[in-house]
């Protein structure tokens, strides 16, 4: 299977030393929410994703929550996908020809909600009350915090 293609803000791109990592970019943009509803994925830990900007530049890189961050919404974790600069390349890849920025949960278009109000990340969508922040759910389960935990102890992450 092939890695999802997911935009990503290089704006945000910070160096890190993560194992074998150098570097990582945040995915908290409102054009990293819109290419994961677009696309149904729920990011989770160690999940292979390349992350680009359109006609510009990709990478990929696998995903990583680090629970000592803060997201936008404010609760506790933030998503970041870890990679190394030297593997960035130049892309010809385009926006994605569906438009709009569709709730997680039911599809609706979201882009008149967005557009209408100051953006908090607290938004819901107004027919299922999902929320925008969906794709990007802190990791719930324990093998992912006993994963995160274990990597930590090795220095992978």
């Amino acid at each position: 299977m092939n890695n999802p293609f997911v935009y990503a803000d290089f704006n945000s791109l910070e160096s890190c030393s993560t194992g074998t990592y150098d570097s990582r970019v945040d995915l908290t943009s409102y054009g990293s929410l819109k290419s994961l509803s677009q696309q149904k994925l729920q990011v989770c830990e160690g999940m292979r994703i390349n992350v680009f900007e359109p006609q510009d530049i990709e990478v990929e890189g696998i995903a990583y929550f680090d629970p000592n961050e803060k997201d936008p919404a404010g609760r506790s974790g933030k998503w970041y996908v870890l990679l190394n600069r030297d593997e960035i390349q130049d892309s010809i890849r385009k926006e994605p020809p569906i438009k709009g920025h569709p709730c997680f949960g039911c599809g609706e278009n979201l882009d008149d909600l967005l557009m209408t109000r100051a953006r908090n990340y607290t938004e819901k969508c107004p027919l299922c009350q999902t929320s925008v922040m969906k794709p990007l759910e802190p990791p719930q389960d324990e093998s992912n915090k006993a994963i995160n935990k274990d990597a930590k102890k090795r220095r992978l992450l």
